[in-house]
């Protein structure tokens, strides 16, 4: 199971530093490969990018010591082709190709990684050693001092992932190949667990028929900082704003035109891009819209201490199945909109294939025409009621914490239904105890 992992020191690398500056259009095109960010919001290029930009060529072994994966050495390596080579083409824009190679099966009673580094093909620059078990470990390999002349090729650069297949076999492999080209979790940090985002194939929780914990077979999608980290995104396709009014239309992976939408908060900045169901992003259409990150910057450290946050910070339950047909409070639909750093931004339509979204300076966001809410008109039959229940502080809204909306026709979960009550009965003891084991971390 995901909730499983162990994930090495050097496995989710994404250093982000620096000062996000200019406004919207400001900045030309540039070559996406580069020691220095021209945008500032990703520091070590020679590190994210060190294998992202062209050919990247895997080592295909097979590990028996947890029984058989089901496919031979052939089999497996034409398989895993199969199943990655789209998906990271749409990913990349054609900017990353990986290949994998057969390169053998580890005896019985030898070690695994011992095996492979021991008897590499020579020609690659990672290994993946696949065993049937549900525990998956990877990472970028030996991360490099600024100017040191640092190895590329397997194993000498200790670059591998160890992937079980008795889960969720392709998408565990998109998150190890992720981890070795330097991609983090992103997740909300609501419960201390790193997998509660059910966007983001970093995140892995997405599951389906009621089971936990990415259990969903096929790959998704990630944020789009972590595409622009490997130099899937030219500058030209990022909108930075400073505040000034001004309307970008954000498109999904494998469309053309703007990808991502930057707001900066200082030691922080946010993140807007847009996400369409699609054959290599196989999300429900309600999950559909401009999702929300806040990025974290540190000083001189690696791994997760500059952290990609969901915003809000709602987690994502994948054993509540309920929650598969509802939106997810971080993606932002049309009519919604979410203040960051002193600006409002609102997504306000479609276009083509993504979204229309307007950002406006500081000040209070606008209030929604008609009533509290933005997804429910004047001329709605409940509107009295609903208006009633949110004047009284019963109801907040269904998309904390902008709660621009109220979702009248989702259904009524049970944590929605405690909080409801709580507030319309001034409740404040918590009834003697804590008496369920499943409500730790809840809304």
């Amino acid at each position: 199971m995901w909730a499983t992992r162990a994930v090495s020191l050097v496995a989710a690398l994404v250093l982000l530093l620096g000062v996000v500056v200019g406004t919207i259009g400001s900045d030309p095109a540039r070559a996406v490969a580069s020691e220095s960010d021209p945008l500032g919001l990703v520091t070590r290029l020679d590190e994210t990018r060190r294998y992202t930009l062209g050919t990247d060529v895997f080592e295909v072994w097979i590990c028996p010591s947890h029984g058989s994966v089901g496919y031979t050495l052939n089999g497996l390596a034409a398989k895993v082709d199969t199943e990655m080579s789209g998906y990271f083409a749409t990913l990349s824009a054609g900017r990353y190709d990986p290949v994998f190679v057969a390169a053998g099966t580890v005896p019985a009673g030898k070690d695994c990684r011992t095996w492979a580094r021991q008897h590499p093909t020579g020609r690659a620059e990672g290994a993946l050693i696949f065993d049937n078990s549900s525990t998956e470990l990877a990472g970028p390999g030996y991360v490099c001092s600024v100017g040191a002349s640092c190895p590329t090729t397997y194993p000498s650069n200790r670059r591998e992932a160890s992937i079980g297949l008795a889960v969720a076999p392709w998408s565990t492999v998109a998150h190890a190949i992720g981890h070795m080209i330097s991609w983090p979790h992103s997740y909300t940090g609501a419960t201390g667990f790193e997998y509660d985002n059910a966007l983001d194939v970093m995140s892995g929780n997405y599951g389906v028929d009621g089971r936990k914990y990415g259990t969903y077979p096929q790959p998704y999608g990630t944020p789009a900082i972590n595409r622009y980290a490997a130099g899937w995104i030219p500058t030209k396709d990022v909108a930075v704003s400073n505040g000034t009014p001004a309307t970008v239309t954000l498109q999904p992976p494998g469309a053309t035109g703007t990808q991502m939408l930057v707001i900066e908060d200082g030691t922080t900045f946010y993140t807007f891009d847009a996400r369409k169901p699609s054959s290599h992003d196989p999300i429900p259409d309600v999950w559909s819209g401009v999702e929300v990150y806040r990025v974290e910057r540190c000083s001189d450290c690696w791994g997760l201490d500059g952290r990609i946050a969901p915003v809000p910070g709602v987690p994502f339950d994948p054993a509540d199945l309920d929650e598969y047909s509802q939106t997810l409070a971080h993606v932002m639909r049309v009519g919604d909109s979410i203040k960051v750093a002193g600006v409002n931004v609102r997504v306000t339509g479609t276009a083509g294939s993504g979204f229309k979204v307007d950002i406006a300076g500081g000040g209070p966001t606008p209030p929604p025409a008609g009533g509290s809410f933005t997804d429910v008109a004047s001329s709605y039959t409940f509107f009295n009621d609903i208006e009633w229940l949110a004047g009284q502080g019963i109801t907040k809204g269904c998309n904390p914490p902008g709660n621009s909306r109220y979702c009248p026709g989702s259904p009524v979960t049970r944590g929605q239904m405690a909080a409801f009550l709580v507030r319309a009965l001034h409740l404040t003891n918590n009834g003697g105890g804590n008496h369920f084991i499943d409500d730790n971390g809840s809304t």
